[in-house]
Order: structure tokens, then sequence, then C-alpha cells
């Protein structure tokens, strides 16, 4: 559930935006907090929010099943989890836990969708920083894998 609105969202993410985009996004926009322990997303589920992190850590992990859980990355102040929900299926990929109290701006995906349809300058702009969040969290997911995988002996 929302817990503030947002008037305008300031994420290194969003840098350089226009004016008109800002208060496009904004209007989809709110302040949330999120305790240790709990989960801002799990895999499968349906994936219809994005969270610019402000403070706290938030761990992206998968289950490994006898490997147990594989974290992938932790997140912090200015990092971005979700980007499931510009891509059908829509479901997020791994789990996302709370590691230390989390405090993000939360974008509502399917307001962001129709968004970057009805407005393809904001949508191309979309698109590229969040590439740029998908490049970032496939090399960290390489190299953990590298870690699981590798040889240790």
């Amino acid at each position: 559930m929302p817990t503030g609105d947002v008037t305008r969202v300031e994420h290194p993410l969003l840098a350089g935006l226009s004016d008109e985009h800002m208060t496009k996004i904004a209007g989809c926009a709110w302040g949330d907090r999120f305790e240790e322990g709990e989960y801002l997303f799990r895999v499968g589920e349906v994936a219809n929010r994005c969270f610019l992190i402000s403070a706290g850590r938030l761990s992206l992990e998968l289950d490994g099943g006898e490997r147990g859980i594989i974290r992938i990355a932790t997140l912090q102040e200015e990092d971005v989890a979700g980007f499931s929900w510009i891509f059908p299926p829509h479901r997020w990929n791994w789990d996302g836990r709370v590691v230390e109290p989390v405090e993000a701006t939360v974008l509502d995906g399917e307001a962001l969708r129709a968004l970057k349809t009805k407005d393809h300058d904001l949508g191309y702009e979309l698109l590229l920083r969040f590439s740029a969040v998908i490049s970032d969290r496939l090399e960290a997911t390489r190299l953990q894998l590298m870690d699981v995988y590798g040889d240790h002996g």
C-alpha cells in the first residue's frame, strides 16, 4: 500500500529527464518503507512495480535447490530494484528480500507501461535507462555464477 505521495522523484536513474516527463512519472509514484525480512517480490509473481531505493539494503536471491539460497546482488541507496514490469510476461525472475530496512520510491509498472506507450520519447528514455540497469544486473549475475560454479579446489 502506498504510504506517501511523491511530487518529485529524485533518483539517479531519472536524472536529466525533462520536467514534463518527471511530472508524468511522479503521477505514478509513492514513497514507502519496508522492514527487514520482508519480501518486495518473489519469483513468478506479477511484476507490476519498480523500486528506486533511497536507503537500506535489498538482497536479490534465487533458490539454488541443494546449494541453498544464491544471492545475486545486494542493492542499496541509489540502486533500482525491478525491471520485469517492462517485458511480458511481467513476472519476477528472483526474490527481493529486505536485509536492512528499505526506503524507496515505488513506481507503478502498469502506469509506466501506459505512459511509455502514449509518450514514445518518455518510453525511449525509460528503456535506455532500464537497459543500463539490466546490463549491470546481468554482469552481477555472471560474476555470481562464476563464483558458485567455479573450481574452488
